[in-house]
């Protein structure tokens, strides 16, 4: 008999705990997603504004802060060398590039 209420009270522990995970899981709020079309209209907005890094002139990317006409020519050196950037964050790569410039950088360059 004592063997039977252990097992007893093992399962109505185990049942306790899977109606508590039931219930935490009912009361949570679903995820709000936002609708495709307006990430896209916001991703175009964005990258229309960008400079996209595989197509800039020297001048462009001499523009950009922070980078004078020597790493602005360091970049389409690469860029021709290696056949453009997969990443942005592949400027690291380029000699002068660290994370400081890269961070600066971001907001102005995309790849398309």
């Amino acid at each position: 008999m004592r063997r039977d209420r252990k097992v007893y009270a093992a399962l109505a522990v185990i049942f306790l705990c899977a109606a508590a995970l039931v219930l935490a899981a009912g009361s949570k709020q679903p995820e709000i997603l936002p609708d495709t079309r307006t990430v896209i209209e916001q991703r175009t907005e964005t990258t229309a504004d960008m400079l996209d890094l595989n197509r800039a002139t020297e001048a462009q990317l001499d523009a950009l802060p922070g980078v004078g006409p020597v790493l602005a020519a360091r970049i389409i050196s690469y860029r021709e060398r290696y056949g453009g950037f997969a990443s942005v964050e592949e400027l690291l790569l380029v000699r002068g590039i660290g994370d400081g410039m890269l961070a600066k950088l971001r907001p102005y360059l995309c790849i398309e």
